[in-house]
């Protein structure tokens, strides 16, 4: 590799890891930001569409699962932004 295309390889390494998106630790944050919103969104719509889930009526006397949202960036090989991803995580109550 030529001494000019890995100083630009650098260049644009560093740039990646200065813009890097923060990502949320919380739904509030999430919540806040139109990208993440659509993120849960898709989330929830592949969760339906893979039949991985059905809301039902919850029995009385029962309590319903809790889940937390983890937030990521998903980026290209060229460190541009792919797509923001949430994955829902059901949280084992005791």
């Amino acid at each position: 590799m030529s001494h000019e295309k890995n100083f630009l390889l650098h260049k644009q390494h560093c740039l990646v890891a200065i813009t890097k998106v923060v990502e949320p630790m919380y739904y509030k944050e999430a919540a806040k930001d139109p990208l993440w919103r659509q993120a849960m969104s898709n989330e929830i719509r592949a969760l339906e569409e893979n039949k991985t889930w059905v809301l039902v009526d919850l029995p009385p006397g029962k309590k319903p699962s809790s889940f937390k949202g983890v937030y990521k960036v998903k980026y290209k090989s060229n460190g541009s932004i792919e797509r923001h991803k949430d994955r829902l995580l059901i949280r084992e109550d005791h």
